[in-house]
């Protein structure tokens, strides 16, 4: 993807997200299934290893996030910008607390620096994370 709205070619393209949202039914049913099913895959870096493909349940990242939710006590106060990327452990899982305890949410595109640090003073962040798993209040 790019930064414009250009579609690189070769690139099947359903659709822009404001507009297939606008687009969707809000009383869409949607199935039930078990919560063993698969909710997410993604592949590791590799940084222990070789990489590996991943996947986790629906039941497995609602575990995850209410025992986050027990261990980091995070506040409705709270602002979150992630630092690590979510692509890494799913943000270690942060998003899905964040949105569960109603935090408001700084996710600053690509990774520049400066943009950061600037987020970080202005939209006074009282959280993020880093790839080693530790947490900063």
């Amino acid at each position: 993807m790019t930064d414009n709205s250009e579609v690189p070619s070769g690139f099947q393209w359903d659709g822009e997200y404001e507009q297939l949202f606008a687009a969707g039914n809000p009383a869409h049913e949607f199935p039930d299934f078990d919560e063993n099913t698969r909710a997410t895959t993604f592949y590791t870096t590799g940084t222990t290893g070789l990489p590996k493909g991943v996947f986790f349940s629906h039941r497995q990242i609602v575990l995850h996030t209410l025992s986050e939710l027990y261990a980091l006590q995070l506040r409705p106060t709270d602002v979150y910008m992630p630092i690590t990327p979510l692509f890494h452990v799913h943000g270690w899982g942060m998003p899905y607390s964040a949105t569960a305890v109603g935090l408001q949410q700084i996710y600053p595109g690509r990774y520049a620096s400066d943009v950061r640090v600037k987020l970080l003073k202005t939209e006074k962040v009282t959280v993020s994370h880093i790839a080693s798993r530790r947490f900063c209040r």
